[in-house]
């Protein structure tokens, strides 16, 4: 177990555990992590992972699980999967003038859906715009901010006006920011949730009327953090997990009329985000702290995306690293403290002490 860790979290894993279940001898492959888990779960709770050796795997009623685990064959619990074609939809992203907003637009336009996205610069919108309708793409957009709640009324107005409906909106929009509670000024920690939180609240009210028509998809881009919090990321953390809450009602509120609710979670994704981070006082980071290019692309992570709303998924864990997280995560929070701590830590000018 603590071999596969150390690959995946590579130097940061300097923690060590009395889990009996994590120090249980030393792992030569995944398999290995697997043996261990099932081991420890009833024979009632675990489901054959379709491997050539049949190792057994542990399942939870939590509905991402499955599609997470390393080595899993998701399709023997995922059932039917649905036939459905992008062609012709109208997909509004927020967003959508940079990193995975960007590329989704690419991605979903290049299916034969009708683009609508949003942006705060003029400059970037208008040569996103150029850029998909020189690739075939129907397109069209306007400048807006999400956190402003009459941008997002006029979004969904325009969207309509231009192409008769919106069949998908993907809440894509969204800011970091990087710094310890202690020192950070609660006006950068509410600009984040302004954006982050009540951008996706007031895109969503007003594009899900005719959504709710169309039998639809709302799309909520979330993060890794909105499942483990990230020391350094308290206003970012704190969005994502509000934003999971938000789409997990609403996805059971919207049970019965057809709507299709996705909660997509990358984990680090090569983009803008961290550049145009949020320091202590509000000011912009300006370099990435990480190695972007070791990253997750933005274009694989819009291929994902697009292929979770064909199969209309509920969740979406992206990443190796993400996906373990999120597990280990959830069965010893305790050790996971640590170990992200570590990781946290070792960031360029981290702010953790």
């Amino acid at each position: 177990m603590h071999c596969l860790l150390k690959r995946i979290y590579g130097d940061s894993l300097a923690v060590r555990t009395t889990s009996p279940m994590l120090c249980k001898g030393s792992c030569s492959d995944d398999n290995d992590l697997f043996r261990e888990l099932s081991s420890q779960v009833s024979s009632q709770d675990r489901v054959r992972t379709g491997t050539s050796d049949g190792v057994l795997l542990f399942y939870t009623l939590n509905p991402f699980i499955p599609d997470f685990l390393p080595g899993f064959n998701s399709t023997i619990l995922a059932g039917p999967k649905k036939n459905l074609n992008m062609k012709d939809k109208v997909v509004v992203i927020t967003g959508g003038t940079s990193g995975i907003g960007k590329a989704l637009a690419h991605e979903f336009g290049s299916r034969g859906s009708s683009i609508f996205i949003t942006g705060r610069n003029q400059e970037a919108l208008d040569e996103t715009i150029a850029g998909l309708r020189k690739n075939g793409i129907t397109a069209a957009g306007m400048t807006a901010d999400v956190s402003v709640e009459e941008d997002n009324k006029r979004m969904a107005e325009q969207a309509i006006g231009e192409f008769g409906k919106i069949d998908i909106l993907i809440n894509n929009a969204g800011i970091s920011m990087r710094a310890i509670f202690s020192e950070v000024d609660l006006d950068v920690v509410k600009k984040v949730m302004d954006i982050n939180f009540y951008g996706v609240l007031y895109a969503t009210k007003y594009c899900l009327p005719s959504i709710t028509r169309n039998r639809g998809s709302v799309i909520g881009v979330s993060s890794i953090a909105g499942f483990r919090g990230l020391p350094g990321r308290i206003g970012y953390s704190a969005s994502k997990f509000a934003l999971q809450g938000f789409l997990e009602v609403l996805r059971t509120e919207m049970l019965k009329t057809g709507v299709h609710v996705l909660t997509a979670c990358p984990g680090f994704t090569a983009s803008n985000i961290r550049k145009r981070s949020l320091t202590a006082d509000g000011s912009v980071q300006g370099e990435s702290p990480r190695a972007e290019e070791k990253m997750m692309t933005a274009e694989e992570c819009a291929r994902h995306i697009y292929k979770a709303t064909l199969k209309r998924k509920k969740y979406l864990i992206l990443t190796t690293q993400g996906k373990l997280t999120v597990f280990l995560n959830k069965w010893f929070p305790g050790f996971m403290d640590k170990m992200v701590y570590n990781v946290m830590a070792k960031e360029a000018d981290s702010p953790l002490p």
